[in-house]
C-alpha cells in the first residue's frame, strides 16, 4: 500500500517505526486512526489500514493485546509454582472427600495423607483449609484401605483419607 504513495521514502518507514516507541504508535492508531512519522525525507501519516499491528513475545511467554494494551504471561512453572498448584490440589480434593461423606461445613476431621511427603511442612495450611485437627503423613503402603486416591498433574502414587473427629 505504501509503495505507490511514498516512492523512495517507503525505505524510510521500517526504520522510524522501529525507533518509535510501540505503545505510542499503537495509541495513536486506535485513537485518530493514523501515525505520523518523521522520517528523513520529511513528515508522513500512516492510516491504520496501512500499518499491521503484531505482538510478538518472547519464548516461554503468552502474549495478548487488545488496542494499546498486551498482556505477556510467563509461562515457565517454578518448584514453587507447582507446589502452590499441587496444595490447591489435594485441598480441593480433601473438600471433595469431606462432601461425599456427608461431614457439615463446621465439622472438624483428622487427614491422612500419602506420597504427598514434600506438603508436610505445609501441614498446618492445608489443616486449616479442610479444617483437620490433625494432618498425618505415611507411606503408601501405610495407607489405610479406605484411602482414596488423589490426582495430581504428576500422575504419582497419592492417597487420602478422612475421620470425623468429635
Amino acid at each position: 500500500l505504501l509503495g505507490p504513495r511514498l516512492g523512495e521514502a517507503v525505505k524510510e518507514v521500517r526504520p522510524a517505526l522501529a525507533r518509535a516507541e510501540a505503545a505510542v504508535l499503537v495509541d495513536e492508531l486506535e485513537r485518530h486512526g493514523l501515525v505520523r512519522l518523521e522520517l528523513p525525507s520529511g513528515p508522513v501519516e500512516l492510516r491504520a489500514d496501512e500499518v499491521e499491528v503484531r505482538v510478538q513475545g518472547r519464548e516461554g511467554f503468552s502474549v495478548s493485546r487488545e488496542g494499546a494494551a498486551a498482556v505477556a504471561l510467563d509461562l515457565d512453572i517454578n518448584d514453587g509454582l507447582r507446589k502452590r498448584g499441587l496444595l490447591r490440589d489435594v485441598t480441593r480434593q480433601v473438600q471433595s472427600l469431606r462432601r461425599d461423606a456427608g461431614l457439615e461445613l463446621s465439622d472438624r476431621i483428622a487427614l491422612g495423607l500419602s506420597g504427598l511427603d514434600e506438603l508436610r511442612q505445609d501441614a498446618g495450611f492445608i489443616a486449616r483449609e479442610v479444617l483437620a485437627v490433625s494432618v498425618e503423613f505415611a507411606s503408601a503402603d501405610a495407607a489405610p484401605k479406605e484411602a482414596v486416591p488423589v490426582e495430581t498433574d504428576d500422575g504419582r502414587e497419592a492417597r487420602a483419607w478422612i475421620k470425623r473427629v468429635p
